[in-house]
């Protein structure tokens, strides 16, 4: 590092307090030009909000914060402001690859710690929070394209739309043959380009920024199958193998994800036989695993890898409704929240999709 640093250190422990300052002295380079303390969050949010900083080092067993919602919550507040580097101890190294995936830039175990080390973390912490900065900026570009690329194509749609519209209302007698159907046809399309449009914005925006609060997955669960079956002549037959938890996370994001999941399964359900849904949960430390299985048409084992891409459709979905976004949608939404989805399925017997949200 050619520059010296800024540190803030969130730490009630004066032992590790001046345990870290040792360390920083020992390097053989000198990288760091003044360290501030804060022994809580509230002081270390006062502290970023008054001067600026290069680094923060966050323990995470702090008066204000348990290492759960340090991990959980406490990361957020700083993630976007300057790199963050949570520190651990050695039982709970599972909670710093938690706060990796929840936004910080690195963990480092008190245990383990040694000047070079420190110095190393920093630097490779840094690196990590410039490239997370320009790809949020890059995807908030994209996102602005794809909102100019939306309005663009429907200025022009939206008056070959109408006109079709104007035409379909005049009597058949009054039309060349055949005319009507290929106005039909004409909408249909017109139709289906707004729908595409709809799909790639939702795609482009996919959660980010959303405010979060507690959901109940049973509760999203209801209100899905409830809207869907209004619109089908058969029933489904649902079956949730225990109660599901209340999550934390952006409500219309998690109804967006779960309704897609929904209909693609009724979508490419078996006409042969009535759709079954079966949801079980799998409870792990730092992760909630939401198993949603069908016995639907099934996906061949060549294309269960490309079903995330944007756009792709599998080849048993020729004459079902669809542009291929759904499970991109899904995919990205859920990354933006930590979490992750996956598919194991079975051609002919059904599939099982996983939707995995942080605890």
């Amino acid at each position: 590092m050619s520059q010296t640093l800024k540190l803030l250190i969130v730490e009630d422990d004066p032992d590790h307090l001046t345990l870290f300052r040792r360390f920083v002295r020992r390097s053989s380079e000198r990288w760091v030009s003044e360290i501030s303390e804060a022994g809580s969050i509230s002081d270390a949010l006062r502290l970023v909000e008054e001067e600026r900083f290069d680094m923060l080092f966050l323990d995470l067993g702090l008066p204000d914060s348990t290492p759960v919602e340090t991990v959980g919550h406490a990361i957020g507040l700083f993630e976007k402001s300057l790199p963050v580097v949570v520190l651990t101890s050695l039982d709970n190294e599972e909670l710093g690859r938690q706060a990796i995936r929840n936004g910080a830039q690195d963990y480092l175990s008190k245990d383990k710690m040694t000047a070079d080390l420190l110095r190393q973390t920093t630097r490779f912490a840094m690196a990590r929070f410039e490239t997370k900065r320009q790809l949020r900026e890059r995807n908030q570009d994209l996102s602005n394209f794809a909102h100019t690329l939306a309005h663009e194509i429907r200025n022009p749609l939206q008056p070959i739309s109408m006109t079709l519209e104007m035409v379909q209302e005049i009597p058949d007698s009054q039309l060349p043959g055949g005319m009507m159907e290929m106005i039909k046809v004409a909408r249909n399309s017109a139709g289906r380009i707004n729908e595409i449009i709809d799909s790639f914005l939702s795609l482009a925006e996919s959660g980010e920024n959303l405010p979060v609060q507690e959901v109940s997955l049973n509760e999203i669960f209801r209100e899905i199958l409830e809207e869907i079956e209004l619109s089908q002549d058969e029933k489904i037959t649902f079956t949730i193998h225990k109660n599901l938890p209340h999550v934390v996370a952006p409500p219309v994001i998690l109804s967006q994800v779960f309704n897609n999941l929904i209909r693609n399964a009724v979508r490419y359900q078996d006409k042969e036989r009535r759709l079954e849904l079966q949801v079980r949960v799998e409870e792990q430390a730092e992760r909630h695993l939401i198993h949603l299985t069908d016995n639907g048409i099934g996906i061949h084992r060549d294309e269960v890898q490309n079903i995330f891409r944007p756009f792709y459709r599998i080849s048993q979905s020729s004459e079902r409704a669809g542009h291929g976004i759904g499970l991109s949608f899904c995919q990205r939404a859920l990354a933006n929240l930590g979490g992750d989805i996956a598919v194991t399925s079975e051609l002919g017997v059904g599939s099982t999709f996983t939707v995995e949200i942080p605890r």
